[in-house]
């Protein structure tokens, strides 16, 4: 709190760290051509702080002041309101008693409260946000070429489930992850096409599971049989299995996703796209799952090449995908000469 509270007033403020790798290596590079670094600071004359936070426990601290300070019936009225009612009370002396220094509390003068999300608002969001959690659980499993269908009475009882665990909109990834988890490992072997959700599965995901399990039990190995000559293993080895088309498309769909959020457009390269297929089958994962783990972060290293070069498209190979970090530091070094 006391390091912010110059940066809060009128100030500069450096905008390079000095443990900021992408700075370090424009620094390396400036000294490399010779450059001195321009010093890069910003005023905070006309910047507006805004300080957020679900601060737990300060809704029970005004309680307790407000109750202290009345007798009678007055008391019980107040004892019977919610949280919301007390979190518009707040004072600076609530919030130094919860931690805060004063002076930090004296330069927010404006303080709001605001309100809980309801059943209803955490419904709109699980159903109609632009990131909805449960549009990238549906991503997921279609990776696996399952269709998952939400019933109107489960977004309900998501929702209503979310709301007991009294910690936001993130009280959805609780619920979504208790009921999914082991679908998303189980499905996969069986040849289950559809996963259509009710109120029941959100209620017992288990026992939908393993009746679902029953019904579609998962594929053994295929073995020869003398209806169907047995392969040659030999041959399987030296030809490597074509990766499945939906399994291609979801690396054409992370692209799409990386340049709608960062504007920049990743061409992937035949090789990269196998190497992503193979990658994702090792680690369990959806190839989706895996291009966001592999690059992610990776747009602060394109912003810099593209300050260097003007250019907006990279084209990535399966060297980028081994080791995306080598593959950007080495198109940084090549752009520098």
């Amino acid at each position: 709190q006391i390091n912010l509270l110059k940066l809060m007033e009128d100030s500069n403020v450096n905008l390079v760290s000095q443990t900021d790798i992408a700075s370090q290596m424009e620094a390396m590079m400036n000294m490399m051509n010779r450059q001195d670094s321009p010093p890069r600071t910003i005023n905070t004359r006309h910047i507006l702080f805004i300080v957020s936070g679900a601060f737990g426990e300060l809704t029970g601290q005004i309680r307790k002041r407000m109750q202290g300070s009345q007798i009678g019936f007055d008391r019980d009225e107040t004892a019977a309101r919610d949280d919301d009612y007390y979190a518009r009370l707040v004072e600076t002396k609530d919030f130094v008693d919860y931690g805060f220094e004063p002076e930090f509390v004296g330069r927010l003068p404006v303080r709001v409260a605001c309100h809980s999300l309801s059943v209803p608002d955490l419904e709109m969001i699980l159903s109609q946000s632009k990131g909805s959690m449960l549009k990238q659980y549906a991503n997921d499993f279609s990776g696996y070429g399952i269709d998952l269908n939400i019933l109107p009475g489960a977004l309900r009882c998501i929702a209503e489930r979310a709301h007991t665990e009294q910690t936001g909109a993130r009280g959805l990834m609780t619920v979504l992850e208790r009921t999914f988890r082991n679908f998303k490992y189980e499905l996969p072997s069986t040849d289950v096409e559809l996963l259509t959700v009710d109120e029941t599965t959100i209620a017992e995901p288990d026992l939908q599971l393993q009746q679902i399990l029953s019904e579609h039990p998962a594929d053994p190995p295929r073995l020869p049989t003398s209806e169907e000559p047995a392969k040659d293993e030999a041959a399987e080895d030296v030809a490597p299995a074509v990766p499945d088309n939906s399994l291609r498309a979801q690396v054409g769909e992370f692209a799409e996703e990386f340049e709608s959020a960062h504007d920049f457009l990743l061409k992937f390269q035949e090789d990269a796209i196998d190497a992503l297929v193979e990658q994702a089958a090792l680690n369990g994962q959806t190839v989706l799952e895996r291009c966001r783990e592999c690059f992610k972060d990776f747009e602060h290293g394109l912003a810099l090449l593209r300050c260097k070069t003007g250019e907006s498209t990279f084209e990535i190979d399966a060297a980028a995908v081994a080791d995306p970090g080598q593959a950007l530091t080495a198109r940084l070094r090549d752009s520098a000469v």
